[in-house]
């Protein structure tokens, strides 16, 4: 019998992600902040015949009530690029690493940035640029990532259907 992978999404909103996982055999744990998201969550996954379970919770303290090193997968798609300082990008990142087993996977968003990521005509850097260049090697949120002791394994810059221009900066994560 082959084991069922499992996986934890923060700041899960309506479900969608959570879903799809558990649609493909994941077990789901769904956290967000808002109490609607999270009721439309619930009824998006009775819709698709899944059982998720899906928590009213914030970012750094619902974390700590599930067991460490209890899940493989961890998908943050938007929590971490919300936070501003780099003390609580730290706190969440070890939240995360704490939930995840050895050799566990973080995918996360780093942000939506320009999809054209260059300079306007008139030589000054396109909106979105700067913020960027943080995510990229020597920026500030890949040191946070050093920092916090994820192995840094892929990035990818993915046009988005819903967000017009704008790229999705996806960083993959192993827990060593």
């Amino acid at each position: 019998a082959q084991e069922t992978q499992v996986a934890q999404t923060s700041g899960c909103g309506g479900g969608e992600a959570a879903v799809h996982l558990a649609k493909h055999g994941f077990r789901c744990v769904g956290i967000d902040s808002d109490r609607s998201q999270i009721g439309l969550a619930r009824e998006r996954a009775w819709l698709a015949g899944v059982d998720i379970d899906f928590m009213v919770g914030d970012l750094f303290e619902t974390p700590n009530l599930l067991p460490a090193e209890s899940f493989g997968l961890a998908l943050d798609r938007g929590g971490f690029a919300n936070l501003e300082g780099d003390r609580d990008r730290q706190r969440y990142l070890a939240n995360i690493r704490r939930l995840l087993f050895q050799g566990g996977v973080l995918l996360l968003s780093a942000g939506f940035f320009d999809a054209q990521m260059g300079s306007s005509s008139r030589g000054r850097p396109k909106k979105g640029v700067s913020k960027l260049l943080l995510a990229r090697e020597g920026g500030v949120v890949v040191n946070e990532i050093r920092q916090s002791h994820f192995e840094s394994r892929h990035r990818v810059l993915r046009k988005t259907h819903d967000s017009g221009d704008l790229s999705e900066l996806i960083l993959y994560l192993r827990k060593p």
